[in-house]
């Protein structure tokens, strides 16, 4: 006991430099993680439909030389076995949208690299389409400017967001992610009474049209100030 008690001051001053040595080995050779170099579908192709079976693979290189081990996962759809291989089978699921294929690729040194490859899933829905405002009913103002504004979305985005007054083609939007609202300046050059408003949405991938209409009521001002 005693000569352990002696050996305790010495394990102390030794640690350091063990320390220090384990260290320097590290820079000197470190254990360094798995390469990859590509990580594809076996097409080359990144937009399907709902139910297709899709293979996905990954080329990587280990500097550690030795063996390496895959691992899989996917933010949606189903992932078919086996799931530890260079490549997999993934089934797209129902709702269209984009998805990600991610692996984590391994080796006996436990270093690991990941990577996510994305995938668009096409939905044949047509878009989501609301008019927010004029609302159906509305009085406005002949000859005067409003803005008229539309929800459009489409979980494969949009191609355009158009105005038609009257069933005429007045503006076109372009697609503009991170907003769903689209605005429209329009002066009121409309005849009195009942117009229509329609705006339409083209969905990003399949064309499908989704649409709103309202119809307003245009107040016409007569030349003594008066409204009719």
């Amino acid at each position: 006991m005693k000569s352990f008690r002696k050996m305790i001051p010495l394990i102390f001053l030794a640690l350091p430099a063990l320390l220090l040595r384990c260290d320097v080995e590290e820079l000197l050779d470190p254990d360094e993680p798995p390469v990859i170099q590509s990580l594809k579908t076996a097409n080359d192709f990144y937009q399907f439909n709902s139910g297709d079976t899709v293979t996905v693979m990954v080329l990587a290189s280990n500097p550690e030389e030795g063996p390496l081990s895959y691992a899989w996962s996917a933010s949606g759809g189903e992932l078919l076995l086996p799931r530890d291989r260079e490549q997999v089978k993934w089934i797209a699921p129902a709702v269209g949208g984009l998805y990600d294929i991610v692996v984590k690729v391994s080796n006996l040194k436990e270093k690991s690299v990941t990577d996510t490859l994305e995938i668009q899933v096409i939905s044949p829905e047509a878009p989501l389409v609301e008019i927010l405002s004029p609302r159906e009913g509305d009085f406005l103002v002949q000859f005067t400017e409003i803005t008229l504004s539309a929800r459009a979305f489409h979980v494969n985005g949009l191609q355009t967001v158009s105005l038609f007054v009257n069933d005429t083609l007045k503006i076109t939007r372009p697609y503009q992610p991170g907003s769903d609202v689209y605005n429209f300046n329009y002066t009121l050059d409309l005849p009195g009474g009942p117009n229509f408003f329609r705006v339409e949405a083209v969905a990003g991938i399949s064309g499908a049209v989704g649409a709103d209409e309202v119809r307003v009521i245009i107040e016409v001002i007569l030349p003594k100030g008066g409204r009719r």
